[in-house]
């Protein structure tokens, strides 16, 4: 006789666990962050337990092969790019996005202090490469740029692996990792918004940022 499987809700305890004793394997904002998102996902598993258990047993059930992901596996997942777009929001959405006036202060001291010409268009051509990437990964929304982008890359790996966006997972996965209500109309608007951003920044790429 088989023995039943183990909850999420004991998937998320043993995570923490082993968390908790790894915690020199991360730096300490990453495994703060981590333990927030671990401590809400706990609460809604004890809040919900059915909730919990039902969206990974939808993913499971269409995910391609089935045991592609254990779920501890897919817990570190969830937290592997909730601090991936927390990275992302710190080293390019909060560091000096270019504006006209600014980069004209860029160029009124490169000429002051000197410097060869194929040094300079290289800086300025990255200066303007930076507002390219800021809108290609985010949304010109600060408030919800990160959040953005966690809905849009796991509608995209459920596609990938479960052949499907579930929308209705991701919304519940947000709340998890963001701590704000939202829901699946607001994952597919979300990610329809990225999409376009995509396709124009590939544009400009394509038209505007071929490098000296």
């Amino acid at each position: 006789m088989r023995a039943p499987s183990p909850s999420f809700k004991s998937e998320l305890a043993a995570y923490r666990k082993w968390l908790d004793s790894h915690r020199e394997c991360f730096e300490n904002w990453e495994h703060d962050l981590a333990l927030q998102v671990l401590a809400r996902w706990q609460r809604r598993a004890e809040d919900g337990p059915k909730e919990t258990d039902d969206a990974w047993i939808k993913i499971k059930s269409t995910m391609v092969p089935a045991d592609l992901y254990t779920a501890g596996e897919f817990i570190a997942l969830v937290l592997e790019r909730r601090v991936h777009v927390e990275a992302l929001k710190t080293n390019v959405l909060l560091k000096e996005p270019y504006d006209e006036a600014e980069f004209q202060r860029f160029l009124k001291q490169h000429l002051e202090i000197g410097g060869d010409d194929a040094s300079f268009a290289r800086a300025a051509h990255d200066r303007r490469l930076r507002r390219a990437l800021r809108n290609l990964l985010f949304s010109r929304d600060g408030k919800t740029a990160a959040r953005e982008r966690f809905m849009a890359d796991f509608c995209n790996k459920f596609t990938e692996v479960c052949g499907q966006p579930h929308y209705e997972i991701v919304a519940y996965l947000t709340v998890i990792a963001f701590d704000i209500e939202v829901t699946a109309e607001a994952v597919r608007l979300g990610v329809r918004r990225d999409a376009k951003r995509r396709r124009e920044v590939l544009q400009l790429f394509a038209k505007k940022l071929t490098p000296p």
